[in-house]
């Protein structure tokens, strides 16, 4: 079978200046993840907006020039919402620390959905041994599926600390 083929309208004027943002992805425990998309991955933290009455925090990573980071918090909020491209890492209050915690659903089986996220790199090591090191399978695009709270959830076999989900 061949895929659909599909149209696009022309742009609406009134969505001029809109971006693609974020996508929020929900985490087990904010200090694995913040740690494994920061030197994994190389991405910094733009912001982290916490919700103590509603026991969620927000985490956004991003790709960009530290030093175009607003210090003031409520500059960097609004800065932050501008960056394109940006994880927002969603973690409730209490998974880091459930021993029954078994994960979000991982969108590869039924009901199907969510599937990776696409990280471009200017290059891959040759030696599977280093690719190992740092964590990418696949020659050009280094693919994170939502895979969460199983022993072999893991993309990146060469990234594992313990605990079950490195994101």
């Amino acid at each position: 079978k061949m895929a659909q083929v599909v149209t696009v309208a022309p742009r609406d004027p009134e969505t001029e200046g809109f971006i693609m943002q974020q996508t929020m992805l929900r985490v087990k425990d904010p200090k694995v993840s913040v740690d494994f998309y920061s030197r994994v991955l190389g991405m910094r933290l733009l912001k982290q907006l916490d919700f103590p009455d509603m026991e969620f925090s927000l985490f956004f990573m991003g790709y960009v020039d530290e030093s175009l980071m607003p210090e003031d918090p409520k500059e960097r909020t609004k800065w932050c919402f501008q960056q394109p491209a940006t994880i927002e890492l969603t973690h409730n209050y209490g998974t880091e620390n459930d021993s029954e915690f078994k994960g979000y659903h991982n969108g590869n089986t039924d009901p199907r959905g969510f599937g990776h996220i696409g990280i471009s790199v200017p290059d891959v090591p040759e030696d599977p041994k280093e690719r190992t090191k740092w964590c990418f399978q696949q020659p050009a695009t280094i693919e994170l599926t939502h895979n969460y709270g199983t022993e072999n959830d893991s993309e990146f076999k060469g990234y594992h600390n313990g605990n079950t989900d490195p994101r």
